[in-house]
Order: C-alpha cells, then structure tokens, then sequence
C-alpha cells in the first residue's frame, strides 16, 4: 500500500503598500475591447474594472493498494 498526499496553494499573501487592484506588472490593456492590446507605452496600466487575483488551494489523497 502506498500513501500520498499533496497540498498546493495560489496567492496566499501579498506584501505591499500597493493601492490598485494587482500589483504584478501588465503586459497588455484589455482596454474597452475584447482583444488585448500589447502596446509598451501601457504596461502597469490600472484599470477600474480589473478583476482581483484570485486565491485557491488544492489538497489531495491519493492511496494505491
């Protein structure tokens, strides 16, 4: 009989003084349309309706016999 178990976890904390809604950098602007737009004079653009990151995590058990 083998045993496993397993834990994984994504955006646990964040550290920072950072005002918006995500302090990782942009690499492209949704803008008002559906397609992103890489344009490097945007990158950290931060708009209002951003979603926030969101937190998970994964557990798990796993016996073979």
């Amino acid at each position: 009989m083998h045993l496993s178990v397993y834990a994984a976890a994504n955006n646990l904390i964040t550290l920072t003084s950072y005002q918006g809604s995500d302090p990782d950098a942009r690499l492209a602007d949704s803008g008002t349309g559906a397609a992103p737009t890489r344009n490097p004079s945007i990158l950290g653009l931060d708009r209002q309706f951003t979603w926030l990151d969101s937190r998970s995590y994964t557990l798990g058990l796993r016996l073979t016999f």
